[in-house]
C-alpha cells in the first residue's frame, strides 16, 4: 500500500481529524533513555526522532479528551514497515508510545 492509500482508508468509522497542533514542538522523555522531538509542521506533515536526527512523516491526529490527542503516522521507508502511534495527554504531560512492525 502506498502511503496516499493509507490516509482515509477507516475515515468512515472515526471522528473528524484535528489540526490543533499545528506548529508546536515536543521533546518527548521515553523510559528506554532516548528523547525524541515532535514538530507539527503543518496539517499534514509533522517531523519526528531522536533530537538532531528527526524525520518528516505524514500524520492523521484525533482528540480523545480535553487536551489529549492521537497521532498515527508510519514510515514506508522501513522494510518491515514501522508504523508509530502516539497519545499525548497536554493535561498530564505523559506520552505513550505504540510502534508496529508491518510485514
Amino acid at each position: 500500500m502506498k502511503p496516499d492509500q493509507f490516509s482515509g482508508m477507516l475515515s468512515v468509522f472515526r471522528p473528524p481529524l484535528v489540526y490543533e497542533l499545528t506548529g508546536r514542538e515536543f521533546t518527548l522523555v521515553f523510559d528506554d533513555g532516548y528523547d525524541r522531538r515532535l514538530v507539527f509542521k503543518d496539517r499534514k506533515t509533522l517531523s519526528f526522532g531522536p533530537v538532531g536526527e528527526e524525520k518528516d512523516y505524514a500524520y492523521e491526529c484525533l482528540k480523545g479528551a480535553d487536551r489529549c490527542y492521537f497521532v498515527n503516522f508510519e514510515d514506508f521507508t522501513l522494510r518491515p514497515r514501522l508504523g508509530i502511534s502516539l497519545v499525548l495527554d497536554l493535561v498530564q504531560d505523559l506520552v505513550t508510545m505504540a510502534l508496529t512492525h508491518m510485514y
